[in-house]
Protein backbone atom coordinates (compact mmCIF):
# COMPACT_ATOMS: atom_id res chain seq x y z
CA UNK A 1 0.00 0.00 0.00
CA UNK A 2 1.03 2.95 -1.35
CA UNK A 3 -0.69 6.16 0.18
CA UNK A 4 -0.11 9.89 1.64
CA UNK A 5 -0.54 9.65 4.84
CA UNK A 6 -0.74 12.83 6.44
CA UNK A 7 -1.30 14.96 9.99
CA UNK A 8 -4.95 16.11 9.50
CA UNK A 9 -5.90 17.38 13.08
CA UNK A 10 -4.71 17.78 16.41
CA UNK A 11 -7.02 18.71 19.16
CA UNK A 12 -6.73 22.44 20.32
CA UNK A 13 -6.55 21.83 24.14
CA UNK A 14 -3.34 19.51 23.44
CA UNK A 15 -1.20 19.23 24.74
CA UNK A 16 -2.96 17.87 27.68
CA UNK A 17 -1.70 19.26 31.39
CA UNK A 18 -2.81 17.18 34.26
CA UNK A 19 -1.67 18.92 37.80
CA UNK A 20 -0.88 15.78 40.28
CA UNK A 21 0.84 16.72 43.55
CA UNK A 22 4.18 18.35 42.33
CA UNK A 23 3.86 16.59 39.35
CA UNK A 24 2.76 18.50 36.23
CA UNK A 25 3.52 16.08 33.30
CA UNK A 26 3.23 17.96 29.90
CA UNK A 27 2.74 15.28 26.68
CA UNK A 28 2.85 16.55 23.22
CA UNK A 29 1.75 13.91 20.05
CA UNK A 30 3.23 14.25 16.87
CA UNK A 31 1.95 12.31 13.85
CA UNK A 32 3.39 11.20 11.16
CA UNK A 33 3.18 13.06 7.73
CA UNK A 34 4.17 9.86 5.55
CA UNK A 35 3.00 6.48 5.19
CA UNK A 36 5.85 3.64 4.85
CA UNK A 37 5.34 0.20 4.22
CA UNK A 38 2.06 -0.18 5.61
CA UNK A 39 3.10 1.29 9.44
CA UNK A 40 3.44 4.63 10.65
CA UNK A 41 5.82 5.89 12.90
CA UNK A 42 3.83 7.97 16.00
CA UNK A 43 6.45 10.43 18.12
CA UNK A 44 5.84 11.77 21.81
CA UNK A 45 7.66 13.99 23.95
CA UNK A 46 7.00 14.30 27.76
CA UNK A 47 8.88 16.54 29.88
CA UNK A 48 7.80 16.73 33.90
CA UNK A 49 7.42 20.29 34.52
CA UNK A 50 6.92 20.01 38.44
CA UNK A 51 9.38 19.56 40.98
CA UNK A 52 9.34 16.37 42.11
CA UNK A 53 10.43 12.73 39.44
CA UNK A 54 7.61 11.26 38.21
CA UNK A 55 8.23 7.18 38.69
CA UNK A 56 7.54 4.41 36.46
CA UNK A 57 6.44 6.42 33.61
CA UNK A 58 4.65 4.21 30.85
CA UNK A 59 2.95 5.58 27.47
CA UNK A 60 0.84 3.68 25.17
CA UNK A 61 -1.53 3.90 22.45
CA UNK A 62 -4.89 3.63 21.87
CA UNK A 63 -5.64 3.02 18.21
CA UNK A 64 -8.68 1.59 15.88
CA UNK A 65 -9.29 -1.54 15.38
CA UNK A 66 -6.66 -3.23 13.64
CA UNK A 67 -3.99 -1.22 14.51
CA UNK A 68 -1.14 -2.23 16.87
CA UNK A 69 1.64 -0.72 18.53
CA UNK A 70 3.74 -1.76 21.83
CA UNK A 71 3.63 0.36 24.82
CA UNK A 72 6.50 1.92 26.13
CA UNK A 73 8.50 2.05 29.84
CA UNK A 74 10.18 4.97 30.29
CA UNK A 75 11.24 4.88 33.95
CA UNK A 76 11.72 7.99 36.02
CA UNK A 77 11.04 11.22 34.46
CA UNK A 78 13.23 13.90 36.67
CA UNK A 79 11.70 17.99 36.72
CA UNK A 80 12.03 19.63 33.98
CA UNK A 81 13.66 16.79 31.83
CA UNK A 82 12.38 16.10 28.30
CA UNK A 83 12.28 13.03 26.93
CA UNK A 84 11.16 11.84 23.60
CA UNK A 85 9.42 8.60 22.79
CA UNK A 86 7.95 6.78 19.61
CA UNK A 87 5.65 3.77 18.67
CA UNK A 88 5.91 1.60 15.33
CA UNK A 89 2.14 1.64 14.50
CA UNK A 90 1.31 -1.42 12.28
CA UNK A 91 -1.51 -1.33 10.17
CA UNK A 92 -4.71 -3.12 8.77
CA UNK A 93 -4.03 -5.13 5.23
CA UNK A 94 -6.79 -3.62 3.47
CA UNK A 95 -7.78 -0.01 5.09
CA UNK A 96 -10.26 2.53 3.51
CA UNK A 97 -8.80 6.42 3.16
CA UNK A 98 -10.04 8.53 5.88
CA UNK A 99 -9.65 9.48 8.93
CA UNK A 100 -8.06 7.81 12.14
CA UNK A 101 -8.01 8.60 16.02
CA UNK A 102 -4.66 7.79 18.00
CA UNK A 103 -5.15 8.65 21.83
CA UNK A 104 -1.90 8.17 23.81
CA UNK A 105 -2.51 7.39 27.71
CA UNK A 106 0.60 8.01 30.45
CA UNK A 107 0.79 6.44 33.48
CA UNK A 108 3.13 7.76 36.08
CA UNK A 109 3.12 7.62 40.06
CA UNK A 110 4.68 10.03 42.37
CA UNK A 111 7.84 9.15 45.51
CA UNK A 112 4.76 7.23 47.53
CA UNK A 113 3.72 5.40 44.31
CA UNK A 114 0.26 6.91 43.87
CA UNK A 115 -0.93 6.30 40.36
CA UNK A 116 -1.67 9.64 38.08
CA UNK A 117 -2.95 9.29 34.21
CA UNK A 118 -3.22 11.94 31.08
CA UNK A 119 -4.65 11.65 27.83
CA UNK A 120 -3.39 13.48 24.77
CA UNK A 121 -5.04 12.39 21.28
CA UNK A 122 -5.13 13.48 17.60
CA UNK A 123 -6.64 12.63 14.10
CA UNK A 124 -4.32 11.30 11.22
CA UNK A 125 -5.89 11.56 7.86
CA UNK A 126 -4.86 8.27 4.69
CA UNK A 127 -5.36 9.43 1.45
CA UNK A 128 -8.13 12.20 0.49
CA UNK A 129 -9.81 14.40 2.59
CA UNK A 130 -13.67 14.48 2.15
CA UNK A 131 -15.98 17.51 4.79
CA UNK A 132 -16.45 16.13 7.83
CA UNK A 133 -20.15 16.10 8.56
CA UNK A 134 -20.57 14.31 12.33
CA UNK A 135 -19.61 16.58 14.76
CA UNK A 136 -19.69 16.84 18.84
CA UNK A 137 -19.13 18.58 21.93
CA UNK A 138 -19.20 17.98 25.69
CA UNK A 139 -19.55 20.37 27.91
CA UNK A 140 -17.14 20.43 31.47
CA UNK A 141 -18.41 18.81 34.31
CA UNK A 142 -17.83 18.69 38.60
CA UNK A 143 -17.26 15.74 40.61
CA UNK A 144 -17.72 16.38 44.08
CA UNK A 145 -15.43 14.34 46.50
CA UNK A 146 -16.47 10.50 45.51
CA UNK A 147 -19.79 11.57 43.80
CA UNK A 148 -20.44 11.01 40.46
CA UNK A 149 -21.45 13.41 37.99
CA UNK A 150 -23.14 13.38 34.44
CA UNK A 151 -21.65 14.03 31.63
CA UNK A 152 -23.85 14.34 28.00
CA UNK A 153 -21.89 14.10 24.84
CA UNK A 154 -24.07 16.18 21.68
CA UNK A 155 -23.11 14.47 17.96
CA UNK A 156 -24.68 16.78 15.13
CA UNK A 157 -25.23 15.15 12.10
CA UNK A 158 -25.29 18.11 9.39
CA UNK A 159 -25.29 15.66 6.22
CA UNK A 160 -28.74 14.88 4.45
CA UNK A 161 -28.46 11.24 5.32
CA UNK A 162 -28.88 9.36 8.95
CA UNK A 163 -25.68 7.94 10.43
CA UNK A 164 -25.28 5.32 13.01
CA UNK A 165 -21.70 6.36 14.72
CA UNK A 166 -19.84 4.23 17.39
CA UNK A 167 -18.42 6.57 20.20
CA UNK A 168 -15.64 5.35 22.59
CA UNK A 169 -14.76 7.43 25.45
CA UNK A 170 -11.51 7.52 26.72
CA UNK A 171 -10.56 8.13 30.68
CA UNK A 172 -7.94 9.10 32.49
CA UNK A 173 -6.99 6.13 35.34
CA UNK A 174 -8.43 8.37 38.39
CA UNK A 175 -11.84 8.80 36.62
CA UNK A 176 -14.65 5.72 35.31
CA UNK A 177 -17.38 5.75 33.23
CA UNK A 178 -21.07 3.68 33.25
CA UNK A 179 -20.01 3.38 29.19
CA UNK A 180 -17.09 3.13 27.98
CA UNK A 181 -18.12 1.90 24.44
CA UNK A 182 -21.81 2.70 22.63
CA UNK A 183 -23.28 3.26 19.33
CA UNK A 184 -25.34 5.91 18.53
CA UNK A 185 -27.94 6.79 15.59
CA UNK A 186 -28.30 10.21 14.50
CA UNK A 187 -31.18 11.49 12.00
CA UNK A 188 -30.15 13.91 9.42
CA UNK A 189 -29.78 17.75 9.93
CA UNK A 190 -30.66 16.42 13.71
CA UNK A 191 -28.57 16.40 16.90
CA UNK A 192 -28.54 13.16 19.19
CA UNK A 193 -27.30 12.92 22.97
CA UNK A 194 -25.55 10.66 25.34
CA UNK A 195 -25.53 10.79 28.51
CA UNK A 196 -22.90 9.24 31.06
CA UNK A 197 -21.73 8.89 34.50
CA UNK A 198 -18.46 9.74 35.85
CA UNK A 199 -17.57 8.82 38.94
CA UNK A 200 -14.20 9.45 40.94
CA UNK A 201 -12.16 6.74 40.98
CA UNK A 202 -8.69 8.10 43.16
CA UNK A 203 -8.33 11.67 41.24
CA UNK A 204 -7.27 14.03 44.03
CA UNK A 205 -9.20 17.48 44.78
CA UNK A 206 -8.87 20.18 42.88
CA UNK A 207 -7.31 18.46 40.05
CA UNK A 208 -8.11 19.11 36.50
CA UNK A 209 -8.85 15.81 33.80
CA UNK A 210 -9.70 15.67 30.28
CA UNK A 211 -12.10 13.04 29.11
CA UNK A 212 -11.79 11.88 25.30
CA UNK A 213 -15.07 11.17 23.24
CA UNK A 214 -14.00 9.61 20.04
CA UNK A 215 -16.96 8.68 17.15
CA UNK A 216 -15.92 6.70 14.05
CA UNK A 217 -18.26 5.74 11.28
CA UNK A 218 -17.85 4.62 7.57
CA UNK A 219 -19.10 4.15 4.19
CA UNK A 220 -16.38 3.97 1.70
CA UNK A 221 -14.27 6.57 3.52
CA UNK A 222 -13.07 6.21 7.00
CA UNK A 223 -14.66 9.25 9.35
CA UNK A 224 -13.36 9.94 12.75
CA UNK A 225 -14.23 13.41 15.35
CA UNK A 226 -12.92 13.52 18.53
CA UNK A 227 -14.47 15.79 21.19
CA UNK A 228 -12.82 16.79 25.06
CA UNK A 229 -14.01 17.42 28.52
CA UNK A 230 -12.89 19.03 31.01
CA UNK A 231 -13.39 17.17 34.52
CA UNK A 232 -12.99 19.07 37.30
CA UNK A 233 -12.45 17.34 41.17
CA UNK A 234 -13.12 19.10 43.84
CA UNK A 235 -13.66 18.63 47.87
CA UNK A 236 -16.96 16.78 48.72
CA UNK A 237 -19.91 19.23 49.65
CA UNK A 238 -20.34 19.02 53.68
CA UNK A 239 -23.65 18.83 54.66
CA UNK A 240 -24.63 19.82 58.13
CA UNK A 241 -25.64 17.02 60.26
CA UNK A 242 -28.18 16.78 63.37
CA UNK A 243 -25.47 17.60 65.68
CA UNK A 244 -24.43 20.28 64.19
CA UNK A 245 -28.06 21.83 64.10
CA UNK A 246 -28.67 21.23 67.82
CA UNK A 247 -26.51 23.78 69.39
CA UNK A 248 -28.52 26.63 67.24
CA UNK A 249 -31.43 25.01 67.70
CA UNK A 250 -30.80 25.53 71.82
CA UNK A 251 -29.29 29.08 71.25
CA UNK A 252 -32.72 29.73 69.69
CA UNK A 253 -34.90 28.35 72.16
CA UNK A 254 -32.96 29.75 74.93
CA UNK A 255 -33.28 33.53 73.55
CA UNK A 256 -37.32 32.85 72.93
CA UNK A 257 -37.84 31.73 76.59
CA UNK A 258 -35.84 34.61 77.60
CA UNK A 259 -37.51 37.08 75.37
CA UNK A 260 -41.08 35.24 76.44
CA UNK A 261 -40.27 35.93 80.26
CA UNK A 262 -38.82 39.36 79.69
CA UNK A 263 -42.39 40.44 78.24
CA UNK A 264 -44.20 39.12 81.44
CA UNK A 265 -42.48 40.85 83.78
CA UNK A 266 -42.55 43.60 82.12
CA UNK A 267 -46.22 43.90 81.22
CA UNK A 268 -47.08 42.10 84.83
CA UNK A 269 -48.23 38.65 85.54
CA UNK A 270 -51.42 37.34 83.68
CA UNK A 271 -54.34 38.44 85.43
CA UNK A 272 -52.81 41.24 87.58
CA UNK A 273 -54.60 44.45 87.85
CA UNK A 274 -52.44 47.53 87.98
CA UNK A 275 -52.90 50.01 91.25
CA UNK A 276 -54.88 53.26 90.32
Amino acid sequence: MNRGFHVFFVLGVLPLIVSASFIQMKVTLNLPRQLQDDSAQVNASLINQGDEAAHDVRAELILPHGFAADSRYLGTLAPHSPHATSFNVSLPDSILDGTYPVVLKTHYSDANAYPFSTITAGLMRIGKSRPQLIRSRMKPAVIYGEASTPLTLEILNKGSSPQRVNVRFILPDELKSSVYETEVHVPAQETAEKTIMIENFGALPESTYFIMAVIEYEDDYHYSFISSAQIQVKEEKKMLSPTTYMPIFFVLLMLVVAGFIYLQFRGGQPGEKKKQ
